[in-house]
C-alpha cells in the first residue's frame, strides 16, 4: 500500500476512533477546523495554479497583444474539452448548483466536485476567460463538509452545518475575509445558524482564512489599504452611486442568464459553441484589456491612481488618450463584462459571478467620482467610490447587503468607509430587489421551482430526516380480518393509521380510523365484512430515498393526513402531516431560541 494511503487510512481511523470518544458537538467542532483547513489549502491550490497558468502563458506570449488576447480563446477551449471529455458533460456550474444540491439531495455531494471545480476554473480564468474563482471555490469548500459528514456518518443536519463551513471557509480564504465568509454562508445560500450552530462556522472561517494568511502571496489576494477617511459632505454622491449600482445590478442580473442560455442551448454544436464564444471573448479583450481574467489586477490599478496602465495592450489605446473618451471607454467596460462573463461560462469555461460584481461596481465607483470630479470642482476620494462602489454591485447582484459591507471592510483592513458602505448597499439591494425579488442564483432556482427561496424555510426542512418524523409503532392488520375483529383493536389503541397486508406480508393499503370512524360505530353497518373492504389505496406512497423537504412537498399538493413509507412493498412505517408540521414548528423555536 502506498504510504499516503496508509497514512490517510491511519488518519481516518483515528478521526473515527475520536469521534467514539468525543460528543456530538465536540466532533463537529474537530470537523469544522478541518473542513477550513481544507477549503483553506484548496483555496491556495486554486488561486496559485490560475496565477501560475496565466503567468506562463504570458511569457510565451511575447509581447504580442495578439496572441495575449487569444489566450482566453485557449482557455475556454481546454475547460470545454475537460467538461466534455474528462468529466463525460456531468459538470455543473454556479452557486446554482448548491442551491439544488441542498433543496433536492440533502447536502451529498459527489467526491469528485472535490477537485473537478479547481481543475476547470483555474484553466478558463487563468487564461483569461472573464469570469471569477470564488463560485468553484465555495463549491469545492461545500463539496470536503458534505463529504466528510458522509465519511464519519454525520447526520443530514451535521452534513448541512459542515456544508456551511465549507462555504463560509472558502470565501474567507479567498478574500482572507472571515467575517464576510460567515455572512456569506447565511445570506447567499439562506443558511440560518442558531448559536450553537454559528461557533463551528466561525471556527472554519478562520482556519480557512489562516491558511490563506500564511501560505497564500498577498498579492495574489484583492486588497487595498490607500482610502481616505469619510467625509459625509459626499452622502448625496454616495446615494447616487447607490443607484446607479442597484440599477446595473439589475442590469447585470437580466443581461447574463439570456447571454449565457443563448450559448448554452441555443447553439447546439460543441465545436461551434465553444470557439465562437472563445474568440469573442478574445476579441473583447484586444479591444478592452481589463476584461482579461478575474480582473482584480486592473482593479488596483484603477484604485491606484494607474489608469494609463488600463489598454495600454489595447488596438484603441492611442484614442483614449482624451479624458471623456477614456470615460466612454470605462462605460462600455461596465456594460461589457456582463457580457463577457455570460460568454466565458455558456461557451464551456468555468467559473462564477462573484469576481465580475465586484469589478463592475468598482469601475461604476471610479466613473462616477471622476465624472463628477471633472465637471465639478469637487476631489471626490475616487478610491474611495471605487472601493464603495464594489460593495453596491455585490449587494443587488446578490441581495447580500451584510456580506458586501464586511467583505470591502475587511479588504480595506479598517471600518473608514464602513457608514458609505452600509448606504451604498443597503440603498442597491432595495433598488435591485424592488426589480428583481431574488438574488442572481436564487432566481434561476425558483424558476425551476426547486424550493421557495422567498425565505428560508427549505433549508430548515432539510435539516430534518425523514426518520426523525416516521412513526414506526403500527399494528399490520391482515386483510382478511373481519371487521367485527378489528373494533376491538382501535378501541383498545390509541393509533389513527393501520397498514393493511396481504397473506405474504405485502403492504395493500391503509385504514385511517377518523375516515371510517361513521362507518365502525354503524350498527347497521356489516361488520362481517373484511378489513379489506373499507381500506384505502395510497395515491402518494413514501420509501427511504425521500427527505424531509419532499414529504413537505408532497403534503402541500395533497389532502391527505398520512403517507406510507414502502420499501418493495413491505411497509415500514408511516409519516402523518401533524407530526411533520410540528417537528418544522420545533425546528423553528430551535433556532430561536439556541
Amino acid at each position: 500500500m502506498n504510504s499516503r494511503v496508509k497514512w490517510y487510512v491511519a488518519f481516518q481511523r483515528a478521526l473515527f476512533r475520536l469521534k467514539a470518544k468525543l460528543t456530538p458537538k465536540q466532533f463537529i467542532l474537530i470537523a469544522a477546523v478541518l473542513v477550513g483547513l481544507s477549503a483553506g489549502v484548496v483555496s491556495v491550490l486554486l488561486k496559485v495554479m490560475a496565477h501560475e497558468i496565466y503567468h506562463f502563458a504570458l511569457i510565451r506570449t511575447d509581447g504580442s497583444s495578439w496572441f495575449y488576447a487569444l489566450l482566453p480563446f485557449f482557455g475556454i477551449l481546454f475547460s470545454a474539452l475537460l467538461i466534455r471529455y474528462l468529466f463525460k458533460g456531468n459538470f455543473k456550474k454556479g452557486l446554482v448548483q448548491l442551491h439544488e444540491n441542498i433543496a433536492r439531495k440533502s447536502g451529498i455531494m459527489g467526491k469528485r466536485s472535490m477537485f473537478d471545480q479547481v481543475l476547470t476554473s483555474s484553466i478558463t480564468v487563468g487564461l483569461g476567460g472573464s469570469t471569477g474563482l470564488e463560485a468553484p471555490l465555495v463549491l469545492t469548500g461545500a463539496s470536503f463538509g458534505s463529504n466528510f459528514a458522509q465519511t464519519y456518518r454525520l447526520s443530514v443536519k451535521d452534513r448541512f452545518l459542515l456544508i456551511a463551513c465549507g462555504i463560509a471557509a472558502g470565501i474567507a480564504s479567498a478574500f482572507n475575509a472571515p467575517i464576510a465568509g460567515v455572512l456569506f454562508a447565511s445570506e447567499v445560500l439562506l443558511i440560518d445558524f442558531s448559536i450553537n450552530a454559528l461557533i463551528p462556522v466561525i471556527i472554519s472561517a478562520a482556519s480557512g482564512a489562516l491558511v490563506s494568511k500564511v501560505l497564500l502571496n498577498q498579492g495574489v489576494i484583492l486588497n487595498f489599504k490607500e482610502v481616505s477617511d469619510f467625509n459625509y459632505w459626499n452622502v448625496p454622491f454616495y446615494v447616487l452611486l447607490a443607484l446607479l449600482t442597484g440599477l446595473f445590478a439589475v442590469y447585470h442580473v437580466r443581461v447574463f442568464p439570456r447571454v449565457e442560455r443563448f450559448f448554452s442551448h441555443r447553439i447546439s454544436s460543441f465545436w461551434l459553441r465553444t470557439i465562437v464564444a472563445g474568440l469573442l471573448v478574445s476579441l473583447m479583450i484586444f479591444t478592452l484589456p481589463p476584461l482579461f481574467g478575474e480582473g482584480y489586477q486592473f482593479i488596483v490599478e484603477l484604485a491606484s491612481g494607474h489608469e494609463e496602465l488600463l489598454f495600454k495592450n489595447s488596438w484603441i489605446h492611442s484614442w483614449l488618450e482624451n479624458h471623456w473618451v477614456f470615460l466612454i471607454a470605462i462605460l462600455g467596460l461596465i456594460f461589457m463584462k456582463s457580457i463577457a462573463t455570460a460568454i466565458t461560462l455558456g461557451g464551456g469555461g468555468n467559473g462564477g459571478n462573484f469576481a465580475p460584481s465586484l469589478f463592475i461596481g468598482a469601475y461604476l465607483g471610479y466613473l462616477v467620482s471622476n465624472f463628477i470630479n471633472s465637471i465639478s470642482k469637487l476631489e471626490l476620494p475616487v478610491a474611495n467610490f471605487t472601493m464603495v462602489g464594489m460593495s453596491g454591485l455585490l449587494a443587488g447582484i446578490y441581495h447580500a447587503p451584510l456580506t458586501a459591507i464586511f467583505l470591502i471592510a475587511e479588504l480595506t483592513s479598517g471600518y473608514s468607509l464602513i457608514i458609505p458602505l452600509m448606504i451604498v448597499s443597503s440603498i442597491s439591494f432595495v433598488i435591485s430587489k424592488y426589480f428583481e425579488p431574488y438574488g442572481m442564483d436564487l432566481k434561476s432556482l425558483v424558476n425551476k421551482k426547486t424550493a421557495n427561496a422567498s425565505d428560508r424555510d427549505f433549508t430548515l426542512l432539510i435539516q430534518l430526516e425523514l426518520s426523525d418524523v416516521a412513526d414506526k409503532t403500527f399494528t399490520l392488520i391482515p386483510h382478511s380480518m373481519k371487521i367485527s375483529e378489528f373494533i376491538p383493536i382501535v378501541a383498545e389503541s390509541t393509533d389513527l393509521f393501520y397498514p393493511i397486508i396481504d397473506e405474504e406480508g405485502a403492504f395493500e393499503g391503509f385504514v385511517v380510523v377518523d375516515e371510517i370512524r361513521h362507518l365502525l360505530m354503524n350498527q347497521d353497518f356489516d361488520h362481517t365484512l373484511e378489513v379489506s373492504s373499507i381500506m384505502s389505496m395510497p395515491s402518494i406512497k413514501l420509501n427511504t430515498s425521500h427527505t424531509f423537504i419532499d414529504v413537505m412537498h408532497l403534503f402541500d399538493k395533497s389532502d391527505l393526513n398520512f403517507l406510507p413509507i414502502i420499501d418493495k412493498d413491505v411497509f415500514l412505517g408511516y409519516v402523518s402531516r401533524i407530526k411533520v408540521y410540528n417537528a418544522y414548528r420545533e425546528k423553528i423555536k430551535e433556532q430561536n431560541l439556541d
